[in-house]
């Protein structure tokens, strides 16, 4: 940006109000003086993700340990300029200012769509049509009261995994494949909430459907990694193979999904209902928006549904395993809150929830977190122009030492508030569902699943680490563990 254009910029923004007063025009910067590394010529990208493959949420680390905790970064042949903060004070600023909750566009992901003739979800789209539809899916994804209803099902199949465990494991105790395990319970927790039946994932004969689906959430993930930093009609130029990939696991996800969602509207239009009684998710859906968005948001959140959690389970039972003594405790507090049904009190378990987000400190779900700048804004005394896209990283953010008192140890006592000499952690340093009206929308019911299966697995068998080596972490686009987490399960008499 040209000094010419950063003071009309600038003058502009005072006389809208938004830049505040006290700010002063000359000690304001442009965008251009960010620091961060040189411009990637476009001929590097692919020489960039091969040396960064599965190391994205790394290289954030990297980027801010050079140039500071706001970085730019440029590719300037297809016209991409990103900068990331990982200051939680400027991340509370700039989320706390910011009214239209604009994500930046995975374009790839948007192109299959129109291509396909495939409407919008609220993961998606964008402004109006966006908070239209996120008013819906709120209430039954995000109300405490209507994600309690699901806690029944979700035991349910927590216990059907643990059956599952006891018959697959070896005379080692060990149950091998467990990511391969935890997907297939994912999957079945969410397909037991948005279509209110069981799936058969846990089955010993499986349906080869939710098999075929498991996969196509992994590749399509993977192939975005690789796609998403080019305009769509050049990465199927150039990269034709990672597109077809990536065109045939959206064209799966979305074929399995509207088959799961016409079976149960076909099951709907056969049911009389009392005014006012409670219907499911899809039947919600269908009396308030049109019927390709019902299909469009039950793909998205069905998809959703299935890497995240059981990536996050995965890191979950690992730190169990690693520390007996957490162990203990966990144990400890699960005996003391089980209810008269035989279920436990989800809403006392303090340590457990400190557990879990200890957990996501270090092992976040989301790769990054982003927005599009609707107004030129001022952050750490630069300009930054409106339409420029900028984020954070939890995984960055969760591993700063400045924020984080040992911050490469695992702690889950650091967020129990009755510790003696805790330490106070910015409420904006840890964010790993994201925050506001664009928070992630299965946020509840994924912490909800977390915390019974852990619950259930303790209290059916203890829980030790195969070998004592460290596992390290694998980015695309979801954090994953870069190595098969190898457990024994001990029957607890």
């Amino acid at each position: 940006m040209s000094l010419r254009s950063c003071r009309y910029l600038l003058a502009r923004s005072f006389f809208d109000g938004r830049i505040r007063p006290q700010s002063s025009l000359a000690a304001i910067k442009s965008c251009d003086e960010i620091p961060g590394p040189k411009p990637i010529p476009i001929y590097k990208i692919f020489e960039d993700l091969k040396k960064n493959a599965g190391r994205t949420h790394k290289m954030y680390v990297d980027l801010h340990k050079e140039f500071g905790p706001l970085v730019q970064m440029k590719i300037p042949m297809i016209s991409m300029h990103i900068f990331f903060i990982s200051d939680p004070d400027l991340i509370e600023e700039l989320l706390r200012q910011d009214v239209t909750h604009v994500r930046p566009p995975i374009r790839i992901w948007n192109d299959y769509r129109v291509r396909a003739n495939q409407a919008f979800g609220t993961l998606t789209t964008d402004g109006e049509e966006w908070a239209r539809m996120r008013k819906i899916v709120d209430k039954p994804m995000l109300k405490p009261k209507a994600v309690d209803n699901y806690a029944k099902d979700i035991h349910i199949v927590v216990e059907d995994l643990l059956d599952r465990f006891e018959r697959i494991r070896g005379p080692d105790m060990i149950v091998e494949n467990l990511s391969s395990e935890l997907f297939n319970w994912a999957l079945e927790s969410i397909g037991s909430i948005l279509y209110e039946k069981r799936l058969g994932s846990l089955s010993d004969v499986k349906n080869p459907e939710n098999d075929k689906f498991i996969e196509a959430v992994r590749s399509m993930f993977a192939t975005t990694v690789y796609l998403f930093s080019l305009p769509p009609l050049l990465s199927r130029f150039i990269m034709r193979s990672k597109w077809k990939e990536h065109e045939e696991a959206w064209n799966t996800i979305f074929r399995v999904a509207e088959e799961c969602t016409s079976a149960k509207l076909e099951v709907i239009k056969n049911v009389n209902r009392n005014e006012g009684e409670e219907v499911g998710i899809i039947e919600y859906f269908a009396e308030r928006m049109p019927l390709k968005e019902v299909y469009s948001n039950i793909t998205e959140l069905m998809a959703g549904g299935v890497d995240t959690t059981s990536n996050s389970s995965q890191f979950v039972l690992y730190e169990i395993a690693k520390n007996q003594n957490y162990q203990d405790n966990l144990y400890r507090e699960v005996q003391e809150n089980i209810k008269e049904n035989g279920l436990v009190d989800l809403k006392n378990m303090k340590y457990l929830k400190a557990f879990i987000k200890e957990t996501l400190r270090l092992y976040p779900v989301a790769n990054s977190v982003g927005r599009v700048l609707q107004n030129d804004t001022v952050l750490n005394g630069y300009l930054l122009p409106k339409g420029k896209m900028i984020a954070y990283s939890p995984y960055a953010l969760g591993r700063k030492e400045s924020l984080f008192k040992d911050a490469g140890v695992f702690k889950p006592e650091r967020w129990l508030r009755d510790q003696p000499g805790q330490d106070k952690v910015h409420p904006f340093a840890h964010l790993p569902f994201g925050f506001g009206p664009r928070m992630c929308v299965g946020r509840r019911v994924a912490e909800m699943e977390m915390q019974i299966l852990v619950c259930q697995m303790l209290r059916r068998f203890r829980l030790e680490l195969v070998d004592d080596k460290p596992i390290d972490t694998w980015c695309d686009i979801i954090i994953s563990p870069a190595q098969p987490i190898r457990l024994r399960y001990i029957v607890r008499k």
